[in-house]
């Protein structure tokens, strides 16, 4: 596996250590044009393949709920980022239960996000929150990374005609 690690240049991750993941909480003042704020969670899983999804998404659950119970992490409307973990997996579905899919909500269904720039696997999420609508989701290359980006319109669902100016 370190062989197959260094010829793909993975950036000199190990197969052996797992570091922990990322959550970045960021609420958006859309007030104005929505009636209230944004939240959305940033999510960076570790790449180790070797490390069981399932674990890792109960360490990161666990972790949300520690920051939530003291009030420095609201609750998501949309959850992004790079989870490492393929769309339908049952980790997936334990980490955001009750979450969409932004590709599906948008009528697109899988989009490959890894590696850039020949995608074979989808696993860069956004995930809404039930009462969310997504328009205009995509997958962007940003001429860097191992990743695609992504980009997507997200409205309450009372409002999902989208914007009216």
């Amino acid at each position: 596996l370190a062989w197959v690690f260094s010829t793909l240049q993975l950036h000199d991750r190990s197969p052996v250590d797992i570091e922990d993941a990322t959550i970045i909480g960021l609420t958006f003042d859309t007030t104005a044009s929505i009636g209230r704020p944004l939240h959305v969670w940033f999510i960076d899983m570790p790449s180790n393949p070797l490390a069981s999804r399932t674990d890792l998404v109960q360490r990161v659950v666990a972790r949300a709920a520690q920051l939530r119970a003291d009030g420095s992490l609201p609750a998501p409307d949309v959850i992004a980022g790079d989870f490492n973990i393929p769309i339908g997996s049952h980790s997936l579905e334990t980490f955001a239960p009750g979450f969409t899919a932004a590709s599906g909500t948008a009528g697109l269904g899988r989009l490959a996000s890894w590696p850039r720039p020949r995608q074979v696997l989808q696993i860069d999420h956004m995930l809404v929150a039930p009462g969310w609508w997504v328009s205009d989701y995509q997958t962007l290359n940003p001429g860097a990374s191992e990743h695609l980006a992504q980009a997507a319109l997200v409205w309450p669902a009372a409002r999902s005609s989208g914007p009216t100016n």
